[in-house]
């Protein structure tokens, strides 16, 4: 009897581990347009609940790491079978409930035609209550879904969860009305893009501005760098900062 009160026991505080962790956890989403090395998102993912869009699955199967949630319509993963999806994008509907596919993996059917797959891998983070949203594998592929990609940055901006697109070597974001402390090595690139305008004031950089109007489809501070290991950057209004990741390094690592 007391054995199996302790099993109990345990099994309730692992049920409840998990959950603490699935609801206060920065999340990873791995996009479909492959430009991260294994290496790379080993590293991007550690420490966060990882979702795989639809066609991004296959790089898991080939790289043999296992993602928490495949998400998608299903209308491009070649092995299907191999993950315990059931069901590919004809048989699907708006309706169709998550469950349990193979190691482990939660399967969420996402239909909606009328968002990308990575947009419902934003709104299914939020839904998890996630504190970080990162995002890899979303640029240098098609430039229309690049520059919607960017633009969701915007969409569901949120001061009190960030969410980032990482490129191989940059970290892409969207900011309103805020200040960021950029750190990394003197020479580092930083860019300021209006999204649609902002007005600038920085420290730190090789060519600072004070009230520097930044306007899509005008002008911008792009090709800046770092002049310190510390630059500050205020914006008024809407602006996208784009500054250059340490080599090697998880973007968590240099936040």
């Amino acid at each position: 009897m007391n054995n199996f009160k302790l099993s109990s026991v345990l099994i309730l505080i692992f049920a409840l581990s998990y959950h603490f962790i699935l609801f206060s956890s920065e999340w990873l989403i791995v996009a479909d347009a492959l430009s991260f090395s294994e290496e790379q998102i080993r590293a991007e993912k550690e420490n966060r609940m990882v979702v795989s869009l639809d066609g991004a699955t296959d790089y898991f199967q080939k790289f043999n790491i296992i993602p928490n949630v495949i998400l998608g319509d299903f209308d491009s993963i070649k092995d299907s079978e191999y993950w315990g999806i059931k069901n590919r994008f004809n048989e699907i509907t708006d309706d169709s409930k998550p469950y349990n596919g193979h190691f482990g993996t939660l399967i969420v059917p996402a239909k909606d035609q009328t968002r990308s797959d990575l947009e419902k891998g934003i709104c299914y983070c939020d839904s998890q209550n996630a504190k970080a949203i990162y995002i890899v594998n979303a640029t240098g592929g098609r430039t229309d879904h690049t520059l919607s990609n960017f633009s969701l940055l915007k969409k569901y901006h949120n001061l009190q969860r960030p969410i980032v697109i990482l490129s191989e070597h940059e970290c892409i974001e969207f900011v309103e009305n805020q200040t960021r402390i950029i750190k990394g090595e003197i020479g580092a690139q930083v860019a300021v893009i209006g999204f649609p305008l902002a007005h600038m004031t920085t420290f730190g950089l090789k060519y600072n501005g004070e009230e520097f109007k930044c306007e899509l489809g005008a002008r911008n501070s792009p090709c800046n760098t770092l002049a310190s290991s510390e630059a500050i950057i205020q914006i008024k209004g809407n602006a996208i900062i784009i500054n250059q990741k340490f080599k090697g390094d998880a973007y968590k690592k240099n936040r």
